[in-house]
């Protein structure tokens, strides 16, 4: 999925410039692929956003123009917090 999802983003310029369906399932699939998070993509912001569902900081978001950059800033903030253990959904 990572490569699939770095495929679309590598050919991209400025805002997420892809349909709204396919941004749609590469939120699902990354959602998928981190099942700590709940992975959403704003219609109107053009960005991915990412809700933990593991114990954070309160306020915790990362948002991301593409997938890339949201997976990567998830690992970073799952380091930071130390996750460890089951999903608590």
């Amino acid at each position: 999925m990572r490569a699939r999802v770095a495929r679309l983003s590598a050919t991209l310029q400025g805002p997420y410039q892809a349909d709204d369906g396919a941004a749609r399932d590469a939120a699902r699939q990354i959602e998928l692929d981190n099942p700590r998070w709940i992975v959403v993509f704003g219609i109107y912001t053009r960005q991915f956003v990412c809700f933990p569902r593991f114990r954070a900081v309160p306020g915790t978001v990362v948002t991301a123009l593409y997938p890339p950059a949201a997976v990567t800033r998830m690992a970073e903030i799952e380091r930071t917090c130390e996750i460890k253990g089951e999903v608590t959904a």
